[in-house]
């Protein structure tokens, strides 16, 4: 089985990279108002709506759903 068929079997196709996830702890640390999130779960896919940033791609990845139909990204 090839890397590209295993990553869509196990939904790794819609994963996010680690600097997605980094830009959303930037976000967090410049925000001023930070201490309202206190105690809270918080999703990079909502923060990322909040903030206005996205992948290294430009993509907005949605909050991980594995029933998600499969998606064709930029080459």
């Amino acid at each position: 089985m090839t890397n590209e068929k295993r990553k869509r079997q196990y939904r790794f196709d819609l994963s996010e990279t680690p600097e997605y996830i980094g830009r959303a702890v930037v976000a967090l640390a410049a925000d001023g108002d930070v201490i309202r999130k206190t105690g809270q779960l918080l999703w990079v896919a909502e923060l990322a709506k909040e903030y206005g940033f996205t992948d290294t791609d430009g993509r907005y990845i949605p909050l991980f759903d594995p029933k998600a139909p499969l998606q064709e990204f930029p080459c």
